[in-house]
C-alpha cells in the first residue's frame, strides 16, 4: 500500500549531520512506497530546504511546508502535516532515523483492526556508549513485549492510522512530548499499539539526551497524563533494583546505575511538575 509520510524538519544538517539526513531522506524514498512525503519545517537555517528541494525535483510527491507555530514545538509541525494525510496509515519518520532494509514489509506484517500504531523496534548505532544503548533497546523490548502501553512514546519510525489523527491538536504543553500525547489519544480510542520484534530503523543520537533530562520529561508527562500514580512511581523504584541488576549482570552493562537513575529522575519529575516544566 501507498502511505503518506511525515517529516518535521529544523535545521537537521547542523543537529544530525548533513550525511544522516540525506541517507534518511534516501532510505524514505527506497524503503516505502511513499504516496507524498510531507515536509514541515521550522525555519531551517543551514542546508536541510535545499536538500528537501534536490529530493523534491526528483521526485514529483514532495510537499515542503513552513511551520507556522514555531511556539509549539514539533507538535504543532506535527498538526500541520496530518492535515495533509490522503492515506489511511501514514508513517512519521525522524530525520535522523535510517530505514532498515524492508521497512515497510515488517511493519505492515504488524497491521490489524486493532492496532492503531505500530512502534519501529530501534538501535542507536551513534551512542558513545555501544553497550548502553543496546540493553536500553533490549530493556524496552522486554518491557513491550509484556504491555506497549508502559512506553511513554514512541520511537523514530511509527506507522500511525491516520484516522485516529487526522483532527487532532496537540496542546502547547507538550510540545517536549507530543509522541506521548499522541499515543494516549490512539489508545483512548480502543487502538492499540505494538512494537516490532525484527530491528528496522538506527535512530542516529537516539540516546544522546541526559537520561536524567529525560526522564523528568517523562515522570512530569506520566503526571500530566495522570497514567501513574505516587505510589506506582514509589513501586517502579523499588522494583527497578533487581530487574537492572539483572540486566547488567546478563549484558555486562552498567545499566543497574542508568535504570536507577531513571526511575529516581521520574519521580523528580512527577514530584516538580508545574505548567512551565516543558
Amino acid at each position: 500500500m501507498e502511505i503518506d509520510v511525515l517529516l518535521a524538519t529544523k535545521n537537521a544538517c547542523l543537529e544530525k549531520g548533513k550525511e544522516t539526513f540525506i541517507k534518511c531522506l534516501d532510505r524514505i524514498f527506497n524503503e516505502i512506497r511513499v504516496h507524498n512525503l510531507i515536509v514541515v519545517d521550522a525555519e531551517s537555517i543551514d542546508e536541510t530546504l535545499s536538500i528537501v528541494e534536490a529530493f523534491r525535483q526528483e521526485y514529483d510527491n514532495v510537499l515542503i511546508l513552513r511551520q507556522s507555530n514555531l511556539d509549539g514545538g514539533i507538535g504543532k509541525a506535527w498538526e500541520q502535516g496530518f492535515s495533509q494525510m490522503n492515506t489511511d496509515w501514514f508513517a512519521i519518520i525522524s530525520s535522523d532515523c535510517i530505514l532498515l532494509h524492508n521497512w515497510q514489509q515488517t511493519m505492515e506484517k504488524y497491521l490489524g483492526d486493532s492496532v492503531g500504531i505500530v512502534d519501529g523496534y530501534e538501535q542507536d548505532p551513534t551512542s558513545t556508549d555501544i553497550q548502553y544503548s543496546e540493553a536500553m533497546s533490549l530493556l524496552r523490548k522486554r518491557i513491550a513485549k509484556k504491555d506497549r502501553t508502559r512506553s511513554p512514546g514512541f520511537s523514530g519510525s511509527v506507522l500511525i492510522r491516520t484516522s485516529c489523527v487526522k483532527d487532532i491538536r496537540i496542546p502547547k504543553i507538550f510540545r517536549k512530548g507530543c509522541d506521548v500525547f499522541l499515543k494516549r489519544k490512539v489508545l483512548d480510542k480502543g487502538y492499540k499499539c505494538v512494537l516490532t520484534e525484527e530491528l528496522v530503523a538506527e535512530h542516529r543520537g537516539a540516546y544522546l539526551y541526559s537520561p536524567s533530562a529525560r526522564a523528568q520529561n517523562a515522570g512530569a508527562l506520566v503526571r500530566v497524563l495522570n497514567l501513574k500514580s505516587f505510589s506506582t512511581i514509589i513501586l517502579n523504584l523499588v522494583k527497578a533494583f533487581p530487574k537492572a541488576l539483572f540486566t547488567s549482570l546478563r549484558y555486562r552493562t552498567p545499566i543497574f546505575l542508568y535504570v536507577i537513575v531513571r526511575e529516581w529522575q521520574t519521580l523528580v519529575g512527577w514530584l516538580h511538575w508545574t505548567e512551565h516544566y516543558f
